[in-house]
C-alpha cells in the first residue's frame, strides 16, 4: 500500500486517503473520519470546531510541542501556559486555576489523561 501511494503521488486527498478515512470510520464506529496533514492541522481544526475565536484564551500545558501554541495563535487566540503534573505530564489543575484566576473562561488546547 505504501509503495502504491508513493508511486501515485497522491499523498493528500485522492482515492487512497478516501479509502483510509472510510476504513477508520468503520473501525472507530463513526459516520465519518477525517485525516489531517499534521498534528498542527488537527489541533487547528479541533479548536475551530470548539468555537475558539480571535481574542479567546486557550489553556495549554507549558511542557508541549510548539504546534500547540502555533495552532492557538493561528486563530488569533491567546495561549495561557500552565504547569504539568510531573508524573503524568497532564495539566496541573492548581497551576491552571492560578493562570486563569480573574481572566474568565478559557478553552483547553490539548486534553489528555494519564
Amino acid at each position: 500500500m505504501v509503495r502504491t501511494v508513493l508511486e501515485s503521488g497522491h499523498f493528500v486527498l485522492g482515492p487512497n486517503v478516501a479509502a483510509l478515512e472510510e476504513e477508520l470510520g468503520t473501525f472507530l464506529g463513526v459516520a465519518r473520519a477525517v485525516t489531517m496533514a499534521s498534528g498542527t492541522d488537527a489541533l487547528h481544526l479541533g479548536l475551530r470546531a470548539l468555537g475558539v475565536e480571535a481574542g479567546d484564551l486557550v489553556l495549554a500545558p507549558a511542557f508541549t510541542f510548539v504546534a500547540t501554541a502555533t495552532a492557538v495563535s493561528y486563530i488569533g487566540a491567546r495561549p495561557v501556559f500552565a504547569d504539568i503534573e510531573p508524573g503524568t505530564f497532564t495539566l496541573d489543575r492548581h497551576s491552571a486555576a492560578e493562570c486563569l484566576a480573574g481572566r474568565g473562561l478559557a478553552h483547553t488546547a490539548v486534553a489528555s489523561r494519564p
